[in-house]
């Protein structure tokens, strides 16, 4: 079976959680098949093959053409939408004579900008909706008529998508029922990269609040700044001696600017080291309140036998009657809920016995093989649908 991969980043990238993604869900579609990865460049000179990893870089743009602007144009003001690329793919020389069996593309966006369906059989992994970014992010700007009128058409840019594709692939089961149009959905899960055993819980632990997330994400650095306004000031006042490290990198500057003048608040950037952090911090933070898809911070806490912190909405990758302490999980939707859960986290028996157990709670249900066996289902069920 050949398959064509389309993302937007190099799958062996795994700075950020999207990326992880991509390389999980990649390393997986190699147990089904030859996988053949195509990334679109936006300049002439990105062009390259990697032959020995079967990787292109693709570019299919005329630029200056009434396509080109429209779709940028889209972008800019509606991110949300992708119009087609102004050019038809087209394989590189080095893939010459293959037929692709299977298209996966690992954003709905990718699906459209490729014309994907005109390619082979499309599955579309769709962890983020485009739908549900819209509908989170748009409710705190209040814009009235204006939302309703850009998210009926972000829902029937998403509905014609989704309806060329085979299958679509979700992060969460409730984001099932977000898809009005798809042939086939299933749940394809977000899980943790880290695979070694849960760090260590000394008596010399700092009292350190951590935050981990990639700052130019919009939902990760509005919701650090809803956080610190919110909730910080009752925490520090109830926890004086308490630091609150936000580690990430391409934080807008005015926000960065802001957090550093924050008593009590540290804004690390980007660290290569991230153990380092995680082994330092008592517990971690999760302030998102907007998005799709799933807080994979939340798990990697978990991973690293942290527990998390949070609103309901940062922990909705996990079934809610997971969401208790004993799996590390301590849903905060108040400044006081906080104050109560760092409080049961000072002990340091209960915080030896929680990274155990939040450990072994990732590990035996959020592992490669969750994601290798959804896609070997998938494939097999299609298969015996075009057999049948």
């Amino acid at each position: 079976m050949n398959i064509l991969f389309l993302t937007r980043t190099d799958p062996n990238r795994v700075a950020i959680g999207g990326e992880q993604r991509t390389h999980l869900l990649h390393k997986a579609l190699q147990s089904c098949g030859t996988v053949y990865t195509a990334i679109p460049v936006f300049r002439q000179m990105q062009v390259r093959t990697e032959a020995d990893r079967r990787i292109a870089w693709v570019y299919l743009e005329r630029r200056g053409s009434l396509l080109w602007l429209a779709r940028n144009f889209c972008l800019r003001f509606m991110p949300w939408i992708a119009l087609p690329s102004s050019k038809p793919f087209r394989p590189p020389a080095e893939w010459a004579g293959i037929r692709f069996d299977a298209v996966v593309a690992r954003h709905a966006s990718l699906a459209a900008y490729f014309q994907a369906w005109t390619i082979a059989p499309l599955f579309v992994d769709a962890d983020d909706l485009p739908v549900e970014w819209f509908d989170t992010l748009s409710r705190s700007k209040g814009l009235g008529c204006l939302n309703r009128l850009w998210g009926a058409l972000v829902r029937k840019w998403s509905d014609r998508v989704f309806s060329r594709a085979i299958h679509v692939w979700v992060s969460r089961p409730d984001q099932i029922a977000m898809l009005s149009a798809c042939k086939s959905s299933s749940v394809l899960p977000n899980i943790p990269l880290r695979s070694g055993d849960a760090l260590p819980v000394t008596n010399g632990q700092e009292a350190m609040l951590l935050t981990v997330g990639s700052l130019f994400h919009p939902p990760n650095y509005l919701g650090i700044q809803r956080f610190l306004d919110e909730s910080w000031p009752t925490i520090h006042r109830a926890f004086p001696d308490l630091h609150y490290v936000i580690v990430g990198g391409n934080c807008p500057a005015k926000y960065a600017v802001r957090w550093k003048q924050v008593a009590g608040v540290e804004v690390a950037g980007y660290v290569e080291d991230l153990a380092a952090y995680y082994q330092r911090a008592l517990c971690t933070a999760a302030p998102v309140f907007q998005g799709s898809g799933t807080c994979i911070k939340v798990l990697e806490s978990l991973a690293m036998g942290r527990g998390c912190l949070g609103p309901a909405f940062a922990m909705r990758g996990v079934p809610v009657a997971d969401q208790v302490a004993e799996n590390g999980i301590f849903v905060c939707e108040t400044a006081e809920d906080y104050v109560r859960a760092l409080g049961r986290l000072m002990d340091i028996p209960f915080r030896r016995a929680l990274a155990a157990r939040a450990w072994s709670f990732v590990r035996t249900r959020w592992n490669q093989e969750a994601i290798e066996r959804e896609l070997a289902s998938t494939f097999a069920q299609v298969k015996w649908m075009k057999d049948g």
